[in-house]
């Protein structure tokens, strides 16, 4: 056992062990202090319920000379009441539990473990049971007789005695409290009598363990200032004396061997050369691998690959600059997916104009100015290089490396990042020439594609089949005014056919036009629509910033927010017809809503037609990677949402 428990070696571990041990006796006191006041409020109220007893008693014999009276139901059933409290407060104090303390309030009573008390309470039962049966006696017999006076003058008698055993025992339990309280007072003073000890103790540890050896230790320190580097320090003690006697000796020798230390330095700075000449190997072999990428998506995520790889950062980003907007878009991201927070910044803030306007990349150290990339969250702004990519004299964008380390990256760093962003500037601008040349080729293949489109059409001429065969039945069945509303049918479907159609071929054959953001497209729908249709179309965005997304994609929204228009007008005989694009919890969203008629999405029509367009729009959805739904109640109106991921990656669209 004695292996296991030695004496600490350190001043760390006295003071450790003194300052355990002066806690354990704090919470000692206080712990003891505490059971003594609960102690002292359960002694009270264990006093106060016997001295209730006694006052039960009385009443109890109150209100046998008052079952005479007039009101004797009332007083027979108080005299029960007050019989029933005695004797659920005297079983509480002989074996514990719950005793009566207030109407409809009971109270935990824990029994005595004192002999004498006990005694008593034996006392008390055997007393209190010849008290019931006078009860008894007095509540049997007849009144105004000899027989109830008698038993009545007995009740009194033995009500006297009870009172005095009653007494005696609340004599007992305020002997037993206050016995209590002077124990209390004897383990307070035991308490401080232990702390004045533990007191004295630590000032003579602190005179052993701390001055004495720091006064030897200050006299050697005299000599080394003095030029005595020829004796020797060495001072006995525990661990922290020992620890620093030992560091003074070393700073001795180093004194005497500054000259292969000369030589460590040498080879410092060597090695410092040698990761230079690594550092510019790799860079050329990343500069090598992002030049050989043309895909303008594939070369912003191999940027911040290695960008984050190679000055070992904890977070990379790229963002293009979108100069006609004034913002900042985030291009690429490579680190923790928490990072960044925000998918665009303003590009005329102070700190984005210092990173774009320089020809090198810029250092922030210290939190000293917040972060250049706002985009990130502040956790990985500690530290931060950010350079600009340029292309000649154009600005496309910034490359971007934070920490949440402080000092995080060195001199060599930032230069090696914008040699990085140079690389990638010019990557990025190769790809965009690819890309656009790309897009010259496609102009032929969209020919071809809008030739496809025409096989699109099946359906709907399904659909037109199963209208020509109604139109003839009605004609067969003399419904001439039913046949006429289905030619008028039928002829609306094939106009809007032949639109979409002519629209599809213009779009596929037609060079794209520049990109507009969403909001304004979705805005230009509207009013086309309500030029067209004759509807009010409200249109309103809860997204301040310009929405810029791939053409495919902003034209796959555009054709399902127009099919769920066209319902609405053509369908709901509604009064207005509203249009909101939102974001909501890490999603973009689009919604057609209508105070028209509603109907149960759950029912399928039953009027012989195939009804396909919600199908498409869901298709459309998907491939947004999004999805469709289409919220409706008979009388209520109809509300179609289009919702998509707004974290999902971004593609760059050529201006």
């Amino acid at each position: 056992m004695t292996e296991y428990i030695r004496r600490p070696r350190s001043i760390q571990g006295w003071l450790g062990l003194l300052f355990l041990a002066f806690v354990l006796l704090v919470t000692l006191s206080v712990g003891v202090t505490f059971w003594g006041i609960e102690a002292q409020k359960q002694d009270a109220v264990i006093i106060n319920l016997a001295g209730r007893q006694r006052m039960l008693v009385q009443q109890m014999t109150r209100l046998a000379g008052d079952l005479q009276t007039d009101n004797a139901d009332q007083t027979s059933i108080e005299l029960q009441g007050a019989v029933h409290t005695f004797e659920d407060t005297l079983v509480a104090f002989e074996q514990g539990g719950q005793a009566p303390y207030s109407p409809g309030e009971t109270i935990d009573v824990s029994a005595s473990s004192s002999t004498a008390i006990q005694t008593q309470l034996v006392s008390v039962r055997d007393t209190w049971e010849d008290y019931l049966a006078a009860l008894d006696l007095v509540t049997s017999k007849e009144q105004n007789t000899i027989d109830y006076a008698t038993a009545l003058q007995q009740v009194e008698t033995i009500a006297t005695q009870l009172i005095t055993e009653t007494d005696s025992a609340v004599r007992l339990f305020e002997n037993a409290a206050t016995q209590k309280v002077n124990r209390l007072r004897s383990v307070q003073i035991g308490f401080f009598i232990s702390a004045l000890i533990l007191l004295a103790f630590g000032a003579w540890l602190t005179r052993r363990a701390m001055l004495d050896p720091l006064q030897t230790l200050q006299q050697a320190a005299e000599r080394i200032r003095t030029g005595d580097i020829e004796t020797p320090i060495h001072i006995e003690g525990l661990q922290e004396t020992e620890v620093l006697s030992q560091t003074l000796e070393s700073m001795r020798d180093q004194l005497r061997v500054s000259q292969e230390r000369s030589k460590a330095w040498t080879k410092t700075l060597e090695d410092r050369v040698t990761q230079r000449t690594r550092e510019l190997e790799a860079l050329y072999e990343v500069s090598r691998d992002i030049s050989s990428r043309l895909d303008v998506q594939e070369v912003l995520g191999s940027v911040t690959e290695k960008a984050q790889e190679l000055l070992e950062a904890e977070s990379a980003t790229l963002c293009m600059l979108d100069g006609s907007a004034g913002f900042l878009s985030v291009g690429a991201h490579s680190g923790p997916s928490d990072a960044v927070i925000e998918h665009q910044m303003k590009s005329n803030s102070p700190l984005a104009l210092q990173v774009l306007s320089g020809d090198s990349a810029t250092a922030c150290e210290h939190g000293e100015c917040g972060g250049f990339c706002q985009v990130l969250a502040p956790s990985f702004r500690n530290s931060q290089l950010a350079a600009p990519l340029r292309v000649g004299n154009r600005v496309i964008g910034a490359l971007c490396v934070g920490s949440s380390e402080t000092d995080a990256f060195s001199e060599e760093a930032r230069l090696l990042l914008t040699k990085l962003a140079n690389s990638a500037a010019i990557a990025l601008e190769n790809a965009r020439l690819y890309a656009q040349a790309e897009r010259v080729a496609a102009l032929e293949e969209r020919h071809r594609i809008a030739a496809d489109m025409h096989d699109g059409l099946g359906q709907t001429l399904s659909y037109l089949g199963l209208s020509v065969d109604k139109i003839s039945d009605s004609v067969e069945n003399d419904q001439d005014l039913d046949a006429i509303s289905r030619l008028e049918k039928t002829r609306q479907i094939i106009d809007q056919a032949t639109e979409d159609v002519r629209n599809a071929i213009t779009t596929l054959i037609e060079e794209p036009p520049s990109p507009r953001s969403l909001q304004k497209r979705l805005d230009a729908l509207a009013n086309d629509f309500t030029q067209r249709n004759g509807s009010k179309f409200q249109y309103s965005s809860e997204i301040e910033q310009p929405l810029r997304l791939e053409i495919d994609t902003t034209e796959q929204i555009l054709r399902v927010v127009g099919e769920a228009m066209l319902n609405a007008h053509q369908h709901s005989n509604g009064s207005s017809i509203d249009i909101c694009l939102a974001e909501h919890n890490g999603d973009y969203v689009v919604t057609v809503e209508d105070n028209g008629n509603g109907f149960d999405p759950t029912i399928t029509p039953d009027d012989g037609r195939q009804h396909f367009g919600l199908q498409i729009m869901q298709a459309r959805a998907k491939r947004l990677g999004g999805e469709l739904n289409v919220h409706s109640t008979p009388g209520e109106g109809t509300q179609v949402v289009l919702k998509w991921a707004s974290d999902a990656p971004l593609k760059i669209v050529n201006a």
